[in-house]
């Protein structure tokens, strides 16, 4: 059965792609098949034969992992933390932190683009509550820390990867107790937000002058505009004043609680620079545990 010695459960859109790439990047370190088996979340049903798949051919002594953001989606998924933990009950977690208005425009981007919301962005975050409800870290953090001792949670920050990748990572490394080094040729952390696609059918309905003259008459109007954003031509950069104080206001009590859960002050605007100044860490929490289950500096 296929025990994994640690797992990234998220958060959504906050570069755990990239951070798992470079970590499966790395000798004696094993990423899961699958970029998110989601096997504790959404894919509870598969069997053990199917997650055991996910590390066919590692090696006995690589150290195992898989991305999961799933298993930081509560209300969606509760029982995820319990569930990875009986089935694991030595795993170490790593969550990633973002602005948390930044990680839930690329979330409603995402939704968007996978065709499960037609937009705009403003839309999705009003219809979808999941859109805020990922961004509060800290209610994430308490089911995590109701199964798991701190020492074997490992906060990180997507903006400090991006500003100073080396460092960062070397944190990560650390954790896990494996030797490593960022790879350049990995990197690769989301930009403006993800492109699109074509949609199917796009390049004779839309990129073509007759279908163009023939679409205006017969397609309606609202119809058009809904295309024209799945395409991506008509996406803002941000939210809408109005829809960011609507956010605001369902996370804010969180965001104060992460601060008093990392020992520092957070804002709106205070959370990048101060994420970039000082690596994210648990009030109170202690050496990291090695592999071999001892702290790391003895």
């Amino acid at each position: 059965m296929a025990v994994p010695d640690f797992v990234i459960v998220g958060a959504m859109k906050a570069a755990t792609t990239t951070l798992a790439a470079q970590l499966d990047a790395q000798p004696g370190i094993a990423l899961s098949r699958e970029k998110e088996p989601s096997f504790f979340a959404k894919e509870w049903g598969r069997s053990a034969d199917w997650y055991d798949v996910q590390w066919k051919g590692a090696a006995a002594t690589d150290l195992k992992g898989e991305a999961s953001t799933d298993y930081a989606k509560w209300p969606a998924y509760p029982e995820a933390p319990a569930r990875l933990l009986r089935w694991a009950p030595g795993v170490k977690i790593i969550y990633l932190l973002r602005d948390p208005l930044d990680r839930a425009f690329s979330h409603a981007i995402h939704e968007m683009k996978k065709g499960r919301h037609l937009g705009p962005p403003d839309a999705v975050a009003r219809d979808l509550d999941l859109i805020w409800q990922v961004s509060c870290y800290a209610a994430q953090l308490d089911r995590w820390l109701a199964v798991l001792p701190p020492e074997r949670v490992l906060l990180m920050s997507s903006d400090r990867l991006a500003a100073m990748p080396e460092d960062e990572f070397a944190r990560a490394l650390t954790f896990l107790g494996c030797d490593g080094k960022w790879s350049a040729d990995r990197a690769r952390l989301h930009g403006r937000h993800d492109a699109y696609r074509p949609l199917p059918g796009q390049r004779f309905l839309v990129d073509n002058a007759a279908a163009t003259a023939l679409r205006r008459r017969l397609v309606p109007k609202s119809w058009r505009a809904s295309l024209r954003r799945r395409r991506g031509l008509d996406i803002p950069d941000r939210f809408s004043e109005a829809t960011e104080a609507y956010l605001k206001a369902r996370i804010a009590p969180d965001l104060a609680r992460l601060g008093g859960m990392t020992g520092r002050t957070l804002s709106f605007d205070t959370f990048r620079a101060e994420m970039i100044a000082a690596p994210p860490t648990l009030v109170g929490q202690g050496p990291i545990p090695a592999r071999d289950g001892r702290p790391a500096d003895e």
